[in-house]
């Protein structure tokens, strides 16, 4: 509906009022409207009003008009006061609103979605503080901001509840790190002895906590929107901490962050604790390094321990109906039963082949040992590894997943001794049949691997290996180098060799043919 009033001063009709119009075209006029003037003091009330009634209609946004509000938005943050800071803050929860397939295309047309994180993590960290503290809290974000004075810091406390049906809307900031949070709140803690890592020019400048909390990951799903698994999803409201001035990362803490999580959905499973990955060189994701999951109450509450500081959530696996999961879990019984009939095949094969005399003197029974002594210890790592009590233990996942690195490289390897073999025995038909041949062989594959498993343990303080959708393996950087490159490098090797043994053997076969023929041309001659 569009409505016109007369001016009571002139007497001439006002501009037409489209406010209450769902017409994208105003939308977009009206925000391009107030990017091409200036923001400053004086006209800063009546921008931000106009704004905030805009964004009422943000569920009609276009990608447009997300990056025009970005845009206004950004040039608010400077001139923000504790009066305004509530408009603004308001519009922003407004665009929240706005729909997944817009902010996606809005993300992919100007970054503008990752601009509006920077815009809100921003807010707190530019907020006047006259009190000590200053917390605000709306439908789908809230911040708190307090002052921090380095001698006298006790730990920090931030606490957030959206309220449910039963429960009521509020935040909290204590100013320590053991405050007696309601039990229907999220909060994240930190310890007293978090400003021992900062250096003393850093220090110097440290004014302020800055803190935000978000309902949902919308803003940061959108961003990663391919990254994640089709059965997980987020299943906590996600909280952001940072201290402004201080650019280098809080990392390595010796008292861990605190953070207690409500579950979202009571029907998820497999809680991971985990923070927002900013990593120069990849892709914006959800990761668990550094962050364990220390209790967990199933269907409720998740505890969990970080040792450092960036935005955190909680990550867990959805099942779409109790199919899913009975079909989940008996690919799981059949994986078992599979690998451990294969295990014990592979043992009866070496004492087979040790025990029978005739056997163990052909070289291709002493490959063809190590190569199942190999499988078998990697089908015994993943049936003793891959269980609850290992994944939930942080030494014993990474002490699991560096075996299984291991005895996966040893198995690649003793195939390409296999390859080996055959190309000498084939081709070169050379006396392979001494005992230093297979030493050399066994030093190499069984040391070679152990080599790759120190290097990558040494590199990043073996945090290369790590809980990956509840499997303990390599992270991606890791794996590539670590792991697929070996890998490839033996599978080419090995290609190399069937292909020149298949044309010698080839050849041998064209070349009787030949002396067949030349006979046969020597008889009917004679």
């Amino acid at each position: 509906m569009t409505s016109r009033k007369c001016s009571p001063f002139t007497g001439v009709w006002q501009e037409p009022d489209m406010s209450q119009c769902n017409n994208t075209e105003w939308i977009t006029g009206k925000l391009k409207n107030i990017t091409t003037k200036g923001i400053d003091e004086e006209n800063f009330e009546p921008v931000s009003t106009k704004l905030l009634n805009i964004s009422e209609k943000s569920v009609y946004f276009k990608k447009e008009d997300v990056d025009l509000a970005v845009v206004v938005l950004k040039k608010m943050v400077p001139l923000i006061s504790n009066v305004s800071v509530n408009i603004t803050l308001l519009s922003i929860n407004n665009m929240i609103n706005t729909p997944e397939k817009i902010l996606v295309e809005a993300e992919q047309f100007n970054r503008s979605v990752n601009r509006m994180l920077d815009i809100i993590e921003t807010i707190p960290e530019q907020i006047p503080l006259e009190e000590q503290s200053v917390t605000a809290l709306y439908s789908n974000l809230g911040i708190g901001a307090t002052k921090v004075e380095k001698d006298t810091f006790n730990g920090l406390t931030y606490a957030v509840s959206y309220g449910t049906n039963e429960t009521e809307a509020r935040t909290e900031i204590h100013q320590n790190s053991n405050s007696n949070v309601d039990d229907t709140m999220d909060f994240i803690s930190l310890p007293k002895s978090l400003l021992r890592h900062m250096k003393d020019e850093e220090l110097v400048n440290i004014s302020r906590i800055s803190m935000v909390s978000l309902r949902d990951d919308k803003l940061y799903r959108v961003q990663h929107k391919s990254n994640t698994k089709a059965n997980t999803k987020i299943n906590s409201h996600i909280f952001a901490v940072n201290i402004p001035n201080v650019h280098a990362p809080v990392t390595n803490l010796d008292e861990p962050i605190r953070i207690s999580l409500h579950v979202t959905d009571p029907n998820a499973t497999n809680p991971q604790c985990v923070y927002w990955d900013e990593s120069p060189g990849r892709n914006p994701h959800w990761s668990a390094k550094g962050c364990d999951t220390s209790d967990y109450e199933p269907g409720k509450k998740v505890f969990c321990t970080c040792n450092h500081l960036t935005s955190f959530a909680m990550l867990m696996n959805v099942y779409q109906n109790e199919g899913d999961l009975k079909n989940s879990q008996l690919l799981s019984i059949l994986s078992n039963i599979g690998s451990g009939i294969s295990f014990v095949c592979l043992i009866l094969t070496v004492i087979i082949h040790i025990y029978s005399k005739t056997l163990w003197k052909v070289m291709a029974s002493k490959i063809l040992v190590n190569l199942c002594i190999s499988l078998a210890a990697t089908y015994l790592t993943f049936l003793a590894g891959f269980q609850a009590y290992s994944t939930e233990i942080t030494a014993v996942c990474k002490a699991v997943a560096a075996l299984l690195h291991y005895f996966l490289l040893t198995s690649f390897i003793w195939m390409a001794v296999e390859a080996l073999h055959i190309f000498l025995g084939v081709v070169v038909v050379f006396n392979i049949y001494q005992s230093s041949f297979i030493k050399k062989c066994s030093i190499l594959a069984w040391g070679i691997p152990a080599v790759i498993v120190i290097i990558t343990l040494a590199i990043n303080n073996t945090n290369n290996y790590i809980k990956s959708d509840q499997a303990c393996w390599l992270d991606k950087t890791a794996f590539y180098a670590a792991f697929l490159a070996p890998v490839a490098i033996i599978l080419l090797f090995n290609i190399t060799m069937f292909f020149v043994v298949m044309w010698h053997l080839n050849s041998m076969q064209n070349d009787k043919k030949s002396v067949h023929n030349t006979k046969k041309d020597v008889f009917l001659a004679s």
